[in-house]
């Protein structure tokens, strides 16, 4: 059985991927600005539910049920027993969509 030497770009490629495969660092890729977390990287929290919102219309003081996501206004039916206080969408400012309660 004869022994040949092994080439030298086949050895250095062979180390380039045992490297690769031993890393501990988590890879991270960005396109457009947005980065990607790695493989079995956790996931970021989804914003879901709904909350009350005040605000003033027209001299009015309301209360109407948003959507946490969309900030939409939806049926006061999706807020019933949650307590009415207005930390996700502070002042009194009407929301820019408004167009009436949807349950009026």
């Amino acid at each position: 059985m004869s022994h040949r030497p092994v080439p030298r770009f086949v050895l250095l490629a062979l180390c380039g991927v045992l490297a690769a495969c031993g890393s501990t660092k988590p890879e991270t890729r960005s396109t457009a600005g947005a980065a990607f977390p790695a493989p079995g990287a956790a996931a970021p929290q989804a914003v879901v539910g709904t909350a009350w919102d005040n605000f003033n219309h027209r001299g009015t003081v309301m209360w109407a049920c948003r959507d946490l996501a969309s900030g939409a206004m939806v049926s006061t039916s999706m807020c019933h027993g949650l307590v009415k206080d207005d930390r996700h969408w502070p002042g009194m400012d009407v929301p820019p969509d408004y167009r009436g309660m949807p349950d009026a």
